[in-house]
């Protein structure tokens, strides 16, 4: 039931993405939301996937591997959304921007929304590893040595 919500969840994300890139590219003409909605989108997409490839995988015959690229995808997810923010911050300050569509801060939630979505798969990913190496026997390939 948990992972019908995940991809629930994720449909809703990638729904309002694409929602988004549309309104923004064609009523407001701000490609800049435009385009780091519809990334944001795509991560949501991703987070569907991993969720739905995990639902769908009765057997078990998903490599635990597999989860490491999400988990490095996600990763670099994370770090353009940050990147995203803080530049749209920093572009909207300079040129004292007011709060409009066609703005740059509208652009930070996209980068917000790009993030959550990069932590949640990241999370997941590290989760459905764990359990799919617990599953097999075989250790975390990610060790952490204090």
């Amino acid at each position: 039931m948990r992972l019908i919500l995940m991809v629930v969840h994720g449909v809703i994300g990638m729904s309002a993405g694409i929602c988004g890139c549309a309104v923004f590219a064609s009523k407001y003409g701000n490609t800049n939301a435009a385009v780091w909605a519809g990334i944001s989108a795509f991560v949501a997409l991703l987070y569907v996937q991993a969720s739905r490839s995990v639902y769908r995988d009765v057997n078990r015959v998903i490599s635990p591997q597999c989860f490491l690229v999400y988990i490095f995808i996600a990763g670099i997810f994370v770090l353009a959304g940050s990147v995203v923010m803080i530049t749209y911050l920093c572009i909207g300050l300079v040129h004292k921007e007011d709060l409009s569509p066609t703005g740059s801060y509208v652009v930070i939630v996209w980068g917000f929304m790009i993030f959550k979505w990069a932590l949640f798969v990241l999370f997941s990913s590290r989760k459905f590893h764990k359990q799919y190496c617990e599953m097999e026997g075989n250790e975390p390939v990610v060790a952490i040595n204090d």
